[in-house]
């Protein structure tokens, strides 16, 4: 099994957002998934022109933009799980994200395949799964983009598994310089890449573990108040 992990993050990458990956990592690589980390923002993208919205328009399945695109799609097509990243969604990470979805584009190719009665149906051709991490307190920033996703991947027949979401990042650093242990979120995060392989969908207690409050919110307001 292969896997594609598209980090759409700013730069400088974050320590701990990378220390989420590199654990969903860690139980992807323990069911023998051969995992890509690629990042977005390090490569050279053009926005999409839009050649499908001209009603004469044909294509031979290919983009026509030549540039560092060219090199994903075919990791794309010969990877069984999609897994896209993001930390501190902002008007420039969506856009990158928005337009990297737009640019997938020429591998849309509906692919049917025979049923027990005889009939053809579209068939199922991977996974596709978000991890998002903010220093906002809640996932209110990353939602709209998840459910996105989610509706997005139809249009490969790919099968959404889920949405990961660490949020107040920033708290890590602060409590690991205090002491105090946090091994189970990144537990839970390599549980999460056991399960991107072996379930349909993220159980419930490990993405309530991975996104656990790590203070109250009153001392969050505070702490963001004396930050500013």
């Amino acid at each position: 099994m292969n896997a594609i992990l598209l980090d759409i993050s700013n730069k400088p990458e974050n320590k701990y957002h990378l220390d989420l990956l590199n654990s969903l990592t860690k139980g992807l690589k323990e069911q023998k998934v051969l995992v890509e980390y690629v990042n977005i923002s390090k490569l050279s993208i053009s926005p999409c022109r839009g050649c499908t919205d001209d009603p004469v328009f044909l294509s031979n399945g290919k983009c026509l933009c030549q540039d560092d695109m060219q090199k994903i799609y075919p990791k794309l097509k010969t990877s069984d799980l999609w897994i896209f990243s993001f930390y501190n969604i902002n008007n420039w990470t969506a856009q990158i994200f928005i337009n990297f979805l737009d640019r997938m584009e020429p591998l849309y190719q509906p692919s049917l395949s025979p049923s027990s009665n005889g009939n053809s149906h579209i068939s199922t051709k991977g996974k596709v799964a978000l991890i998002s991490s903010s220093d906002s307190w809640d996932n209110s920033s990353t939602a709209l983009y998840s459910n996105h996703l989610k509706n997005f991947v139809k249009l490969f027949n790919r099968q959404f598994i889920g949405s990961i979401f660490r949020p107040h990042l920033w708290a890590i650093g602060m409590l690991q310089g205090m002491g105090v242990n946090l091994d189970d979120i990144f537990n839970a995060a390599v549980d999460a890449g056991r399960q991107m392989v072996n379930q349909k969908s993220f159980s419930k207690d490990t993405l309530q573990t991975i996104s656990r409050p790590l203070i109250p919110k009153n001392l969050f307001v505070h702490e963001n108040f004396i930050s500013d």
